[in-house]
């Protein structure tokens, strides 16, 4: 699986990466265990900590923001051939193809429809708080550290961005795109007016009129706009194999995506039916299983992975040749909704390639810390309290620039 050649952005796993911090960081998660002592006595934070460290150490996954390309676009615009972050132009409704006799005027000049599309500057935060006795309890090693304690939570960034932006799942009378701060959900920028106007939410309440808005686009009348999404207004369905069939069959006639270039999410449940459901053929073929003993049995999808499985295209961790990338957070009717997206590029701008779907970063990550270990900056002064405190800041935004690039299956059920 390729995005082609793109200049990749940053996560907070980037950033611990960069600072040579990320081995660190998993000897800290063991240190916490074996160095700190905990009791009911502890300040809440601590046993907070705690839980959140033994968290962090068996559930790290956030495959739906980590399958996305990351593109940094911190650099400012300063070539006209640069394609936006934000805004872009949609060329939709192709033209007819136009003949005269001979003989004939010539015809009026063909017209296509075209839109703007503006995208907003969504944020993702974290506090870290440490009080100043919690500090002097880290020091005689009844407590954690506070270095140990920004890098755990750090690391445990990537899961909130996963769990409550990326993949979580779209309500019903929500408020609409502009009434959430937060970075986009998938399921919004995946859906369609059809599926607004006659669709649930995963509660089963009925979507009102601009709860799956995305952008500056109505989705009630931009149709162009619209992802290929299969539902069943709201009435669960068995997964089948015929159903999935004829999905990807529509899917791939719907817009431009292409069968080598597209990856499923969804949810290990559902990846699990999906892996037992499809016969032993690929289209009509029938499938050849070739044995690599150095085939570790997954394959990577930008910085996520496939469920485990065998080294071929035919069982497990494929659908019929598609990769298939599970979420822990996938929004879920009854089985977990499968999302179809493309990992190829488009063109734009002077022959410019940038990915249909991905994380655009308007800025560089910030961080920020006022410490007893720099006194000099005063923090308990500055902040009023015995406390040391970081603050983390990422200005990024979801931004699609093919929605018939995009599929939804969903209202499913084993």
């Amino acid at each position: 699986m390729s995005v082609g050649h793109i200049n990749h952005g940053h996560s907070p796993r980037d950033l611990l990466e960069q600072q040579g911090m990320l081995d660190r960081a998993v000897e800290a998660l063991s240190a916490i265990s074996q160095e700190a002592t905990y009791s009911t006595s502890d300040a809440a934070l601590v046993n907070d900590l705690f839980g959140a460290a033994l968290y962090v150490q068996t559930n790290l996954e956030a495959n739906g923001y980590g399958s996305l390309p990351k593109i940094d676009r911190s650099g400012m615009n300063t070539d006209a051939s640069q394609p936006l972050p934000l805004t872009f132009r949609a060329a939709h409704t192709p033209p007819a193809l136009q003949s005269t006799g001979e003989g004939a005027s010539i015809p009026d000049g063909r017209k296509y429809s075209q839109e703007e599309v503006s995208a907003a500057i969504k944020q993702s935060e974290a506090v870290v708080e440490q009080t100043h006795l919690q500090q002097v309890r880290a020091e005689i090693l009844d407590g954690v550290p506070w270095d140990e304690l920004t890098r755990v939570d750090e690391l445990f960034q990537e899961l909130a961005i996963d769990r409550d932006g990326v993949m979580a799942a779209v309500s019903a009378n929500n408020g609409g795109y502009s009434s959430r701060d937060k970075i986009t959900e998938l399921d919004r920028i995946i859906a369609s007016g059809d599926e607004e106007a006659n669709a649930t939410d995963t509660s089963s309440t009925a979507f009102a009129d601009g709860d799956l808005d995305v952008y500056d686009i109505d989705r009630s009348a931009d149709s162009w706009a619209d992802a290929y999404v299969d539902h069943n207004s709201g009435t669960l369905r068995q997964l089948t194999e015929s159903l999935m069939d004829s999905f990807l069959a529509q899917y791939f006639d719907f817009g431009s995506a292409s069968r080598e270039n597209v990856y499923i999410l969804t949810g290990r449940t559902t990846a699990k039916v999906l892996g037992e459901i499809q016969s032993d053929s690929t289209d009509g073929v029938q499938a050849v299983v070739n044995y690599d003993p150095e085939d570790i049995g997954r394959d990577g999808v930008n910085d996520a992975e496939t469920v485990m499985g065998l080294p071929t295209n035919t069982k497990s961790r494929h659908y019929k040749g598609i990769p298939i990338v599970p979420s822990q957070h996938i929004p879920a009717d009854s089985l977990g909704r499968i999302y179809l997206i493309p990992t190829d590029t488009i063109q734009a701008g002077d022959g410019q390639q940038v990915p249909r779907i991905a994380v655009e970063e308007l800025r560089n990550p910030h961080y920020e810390e006022l410490t007893d270990a720099n006194p000099e900056n005063a923090p308990y002064l500055s902040r009023g309290k015995k406390e040391n405190a970081a603050y983390y800041l990422m200005d990024h935004e979801i931004v699609t620039r093919d929605f018939s690039a995009l599929g939804k299956l969903r209202d499913l059920q084993e």
